[in-house]
């Protein structure tokens, strides 16, 4: 404790909550689980009609995550990667709140922070995909995953950069164009299975 509790899928932050007790940590799961069964009534009915108990199923189903809540943050990172076209924005951390997603206060830093394209490199690379978007924290140096998408995610950082980063040798560089989403959506599906079809013709 803290901790972020999260459903399994959403966007802008909804139904993200912070527990910083047992008792709060119960109530939000329970909030973000909650599920309504048609089986159970039935269930109960019938057992009831019957004169037999029943076993219930569980109104709690839904999925949700439990996550490290990082303290001192002011701002986050959204990186998004098509290919080797690493774009990315900041956003700041909403007065009186602990959540950046969702915050209309966001910019597009010249300049990435010193080892953020590189993390999110590493971590592109580590799940083989064609495309993704990672929300990014850093504090004292030290990089934090907070979430990342792969088949649905926003593209403002596409839509309003003005440019987008990509690695030559051993250092990267900024190329300042205006980016096409169904361009860049292509050449991704197109690197990634020629990249699969090469490596199970090497094995």
């Amino acid at each position: 404790m803290p901790a972020i509790v999260k459903p399994s899928c959403g966007s802008r932050s909804q139904g993200v909550g912070l527990a910083s007790t047992q008792h709060k940590l119960v109530q939000i799961t329970r909030a973000i689980s909650k599920t309504f069964s048609f089986i159970n009534t039935r269930r109960m009915l019938k057992g009831f009609i019957n004169g037999r108990g029943y076993k219930p199923i569980s109104n709690y189903r839904k999925k949700f995550l439990l996550q490290e809540f990082v303290e001192g943050l002011s701002c986050d990172y959204k990186v998004v990667v098509y290919k080797d076209k690493f774009y990315f924005f900041q956003r700041q951390i909403k007065p009186g709140d602990f959540r950046a997603s969702g915050t209309p206060d966001f910019k597009f830093p010249s300049e990435a922070p010193k080892g953020l394209l590189d993390y999110a490199e590493k971590v592109f690379e580590l799940f083989d995909v064609p495309f993704a978007s990672f929300d990014i924290a850093i504090k004292n140096e030290v990089f934090y995953l907070l979430e990342f998408q792969f088949v649905s995610f926003g593209q403002r950082a596409i839509e309003r950069s003005e440019m987008y980063f990509t690695r030559q040798g051993g250092s990267w560089r900024s190329v300042k164009c205006s980016s096409d989403l169904e361009e860049n959506f292509a050449e991704s599906i197109v690197w990634y299975i020629s990249k699969q079809k090469r490596g199970k013709e090497n094995a």
